[in-house]
């Protein structure tokens, strides 16, 4: 062989074999910040109960309708990732109550994305404790208790969990320069009052920086120009994903890197680091800017009721398994 074209390919393989290097090292460094799940058993805390009104009773929980077995047909080609926003500051304890729980469902055999919210108000069976809200579950005994209750609600099966905590949602935003979201003059008056700005948002298309879009997906007391209050929230909490993923496809490698290191530290997960490397791949290259976006409960299915004091959603279950099968499994 001609010692040039030796020496071209000896410098073509030694520049590939540094750059799958480099590449390697950056993966493990991001994933080697990211918090594990490492699935002992949780600790488990004394039921509470969030007291919101002093109003009577609308409902006896004999009326309600639980599910007592699945209409759900689960399938190895859909994989369920369940995503928990939580809002740990200093000093509190690492464990609340979660501030909102998306699920993202990836069907590998119909090539598509799916995230649906559950609403945190959602009055279910916890297995093992009293019937509460469906954001007590986490509180009382973490992921496990929370993806217990998800199946025995819904049947649907919680493959992996990732929690996050809103300071990588506001660094997220600030790092890929904002987003653009369509407000009306009720939400923009309220994130300039949670800003304590006087200026700078209006009704119309504005561009928020993460700080401003953390409230704008978190508000749960001004609606949107179709859903009201909580409803309102987790609509605009997926509309944020759909923008973020959107704007990140499109983003070069080495700026995603940068981005994903910052906020690994933010993130915890039970996934394995090759289920992470497969699923994230897979992900994206199904296009994460096409996402079907749904909540549960969704329509008139659910009734606005008070129990034990407490403000709930009284949701038609049958109803909600059935919307989630053929979300997410999509059977013929």
């Amino acid at each position: 062989m001609n010692w040039k074209i030796r020496a071209v390919l000896v410098s073509i393989i030694t520049y590939c074999t540094c750059f799958c290097v480099t590449v390697c090292l950056c993966v493990f460094g991001i994933i080697g910040k990211i918090g594990r799940i490492d699935g002992t058993p949780p600790v488990y805390v004394a039921e509470s109960f969030d007291i919101d009104t002093d109003r009577e009773d609308t409902i006896h929980e004999e009326e309600i309708v639980f599910m007592t077995s699945s209409r759900i047909r689960p399938s190895e080609d859909v994989i369920n990732i369940l995503l928990v926003g939580k809002d740990v500051k200093e000093g509190e304890p690492e464990r609340g109550r979660t501030d909102s729980m998306i699920l993202v469902s990836l069907n590998r055999n119909e090539k598509k994305i799916s995230m649906v919210s559950f609403m945190r108000d959602c009055y279910v069976m916890i297995p093992g404790y009293s019937n509460n809200k469906l954001n007590a579950a986490y509180n009382i005994g973490g992921y496990e208790l929370l993806d217990e209750t998800i199946k025995l609600n819904f049947g649907i099966d919680i493959d992996y969990n990732v929690g996050v905590n809103f300071t990588s949602f506001t660094k997220i935003i600030d790092q890929i320069g904002g987003i653009d979201v369509e407000l009306t003059q009720e939400e923009a008056d309220y994130i300039l009052k949670k800003t304590k700005k006087k200026e700078g948002l209006s009704a119309g298309m504005n561009h928020l920086s993460g700080k401003q879009a953390l409230w704008y997906a978190r508000t749960r007391y001004v609606g949107t120009e179709t859903e009201s209050n909580d409803f309102g929230r987790t609509s605009r909490q997926r509309l944020v994903l759909q923008t973020v993923c959107s704007t990140v496809s499109g983003m070069p490698i080495n700026e995603l890197t940068s981005m994903a290191y910052e906020m690994a530290g933010d993130i915890e997960t039970d996934m394995s680091v090759p289920d992470m490397i497969s699923l994230g791949t897979e992900l994206y290259g199904m296009g994460i800017s096409g996402i079907n976006s749904y909540r549960i409960p969704c329509g008139n299915e659910y009734t606005d009721e008070v129990i034990n004091r407490m403000m709930v959603l009284v949701i038609d279950f049958d109803k909600a398994q059935q919307h989630l099968d053929e979300w997410l499994y999509m059977p013929e």
